[in-house]
């Protein structure tokens, strides 16, 4: 089972697409079941895996009744859904550090056949981004990435700008809720609520982040 995939960068609301080469063994076999699986795998003890959860993103059937010949070569085709919520990893460049995220490939056969995992990186959409450069403008630095159970991304924000007036200078937490056509973004200190806003896509690409959080930073 080898799996060939057209990019390990992946965005939300967007695709896993590529290909899985299955090849028979020294006798026929069928594959009763193929599935996939996308699961971001979040740390909560960073000096080792014995702390980190797995969230389910997708569990898809991706192919069925597969007979397969021995030494018989079969491709299948994948092209998948990337869930709008999945966690993003990447900021730029840079690595967000806490989560993970891996795609996953399995069969359900009459014999051993193996697994395949490749570890994807999810790219911001172009607005995350955005408000991620207006965090850093602001004197804003992302730490720590979490993924929920549900729906909503955290992060954990540090406070880079020694101008920033000392009542200012808390650990803050910022949080989205990304769905096909609505999003929420709220930023925390202490937990308590210094501001939130509901837009929609478009609106949230025409956003000035760095004039908003500079209003919840003040109150």
């Amino acid at each position: 089972m080898r799996l060939d995939l057209d990019d390990t960068r992946i965005r939300p609301g967007g695709r896993v697409s590529g290909e899985l080469l299955l090849r028979g063994g020294d006798q026929p076999v069928l594959i009763e079941k193929l599935l996939a699986q996308l699961k971001a795998r979040v740390y909560s003890d960073f000096d080792d895996d014995t702390g980190a959860r797995g969230v389910e993103l997708l569990r898809s059937t991706v192919g069925e009744g597969i007979e397969l010949a021995a030494d018989q070569p079969v491709t299948i085709p994948l092209r998948l859904p990337v869930a709008w919520h999945a966690p993003v990893t990447l900021s730029g460049r840079t690595e967000l550090r806490g989560v993970s995220m891996l795609f996953s490939l399995w069969a359900e056969a009459q014999a051993p056949t193996g697994d395949t995992t490749a570890f994807l990186q999810v790219e911001p959409l172009p607005w995350q981004q955005r408000l991620f450069d207006a965090c850093s403008r602001v004197g804003l630095r992302l730490e720590t990435n979490y993924a929920g159970d549900k729906l909503w991304q955290s992060f954990a924000l540090a406070v880079d700008d020694p101008q920033m007036p000392a009542a200012q200078r808390r650990p803050r937490s910022l949080e989205w809720k990304v769905q096909r056509r609505r999003l929420t973004v709220a930023l925390y200190g202490r937990d308590r609520l210094a501001g939130s806003v509901e837009l929609t896509h478009e609106q949230a690409e025409k956003q000035d982040w760095e004039r908003l959080l500079r209003a919840w930073l003040t109150g």
